[in-house]
């Protein structure tokens, strides 16, 4: 947390990786780096706006952000979307945990990363879950790692399709097309 902190200060464009990679490692918790904050803020420890903006950006205490995750909401700024709820209990008894949801479209985009989801008792829950929403009459469409970062034009056409089938909002996309999940435009 403190090579964080300190990174921090210096190359603030690499604590948002940095920070998920450390929470997948399970090197700290969200919980521990909040604590870690405060200590450093009455320091006065260079680098905590930046760390703090992270923490936000990732929507850290809520749940611990995937890299996937994060990737995917830069194709959806990149298309020009606006901001998904995320992380939304769904479900009878809210069993089931929703990646992005757009209440104004019903659109629910979940993206599956390999080590979580590869598991035939994760598959069946992903199934199950799959089955409650499109029973529930909602939208919902899936996406792996490939589709966000390396065929992101082609996922980011079908999102827009799917968002604006489900609106009367027109969305805008830039005047190129995007490339991969980092939102350039080529």
């Amino acid at each position: 947390m403190r090579a964080l902190l300190d990174t921090s200060a210096v190359a603030p464009e690499v604590v948002p990786d940095a920070m998920i990679t450390g929470f997948s490692r399970k090197l700290f918790t969200p919980k521990a780096l909040e604590a870690e904050l405060a200590r450093a803020s009455t320091n006065g420890k260079p680098g905590i706006h930046a760390l703090r903006a992270a923490l936000k950006e990732l929507g850290v205490g809520r749940y611990t952000p995937s890299q996937l995750e994060r990737r995917a909401r830069r194709l959806f700024r990149a298309c020009g979307l606006p901001a998904p709820q995320m992380e939304v209990k769904y479900g009878d008894h809210g069993e089931f945990r929703l990646d992005f949801y757009w209440p104004e479209a019903d659109l629910v985009i979940e993206v599956d990363g390999w080590s979580i989801h590869a598991t035939p008792l994760a598959r069946r829950r992903d199934f199950r879950k799959q089955n409650r929403i499109v029973i529930g009459n909602h939208w919902i469409l899936r996406y792996d790692w490939f589709d966000i970062e390396h065929d992101a034009e082609s996922s980011g056409d079908e999102i827009i399709e799917a968002y604006t089938a489900r609106t009367t909002l027109p969305l805008r996309r830039g005047h190129g097309s995007v490339s991969a999940a980092t939102g350039t435009e080529r």
